[in-house]
């Protein structure tokens, strides 16, 4: 076992909740979120120019508040946050957080090397050699800990040389 610092910029609890009423953009203004069913044709549109913020071909509204409703939110995103932490270290811009995660882990290495010399000659060597390694990690806190373990990773390398000494 060993401690394991980690840090990950994860959203915060009302983020998560859908509510960017409070979320600026990098200019420090609210950032807009609109409501994908309302997307409309624009009447206004005009074809002979290019689509741009100031003819734009589609319309949609916000969401009242800047608040997406939870009955709208993606219940697959919502499960997969319930393994996000929230913020522990404090806010960053953009109604994020950071989090720092020091839990123990455990990690199992299996390796082993054989070489092998062989004198063909006075002035000529041979050798070879053959490495293995497997190696297991187990985080218990992080959303991949199931039963077989978050990594496992086999690594083997071969090498097989000819020198020859004048």
């Amino acid at each position: 076992m060993k401690a394991q610092t980690a840090t990950a910029v994860v959203p915060d609890a009302q983020v998560r909740a859908g509510n960017f009423s409070n979320r600026p953009d990098a200019n420090g203004n609210l950032t807009p979120i609109f409501d994908p069913a309302t997307t409309r044709a624009n009447p206004g549109f005009n074809p002979a120019q290019a689509e741009s913020p100031a003819n734009p071909r589609y319309l949609r509204d916000l969401f009242p508040g800047n608040i997406i409703p939870t009955n709208r939110l993606d219940p697959v995103a919502t499960a997969v946050l319930a393994y996000v932490d929230l913020p522990n270290l404090g806010s960053l811009p953009f109604s994020l957080g950071r989090f720092l995660n020091n839990e123990s882990i455990r990690q199992t290495n299996d390796q082993f090397s054989v070489r092998v010399d062989h004198s063909l000659t006075a002035k000529d060597q041979l050798f070879g050699r053959y490495s293995f390694s497997e190696e297991f990690l187990f985080s218990p806190k992080s959303a991949c800990a199931s039963p077989g373990g978050c990594s496992r990773g086999t690594n083997i390398s071969r090498w097989l040389s000819f020198l020859s000494r004048a």
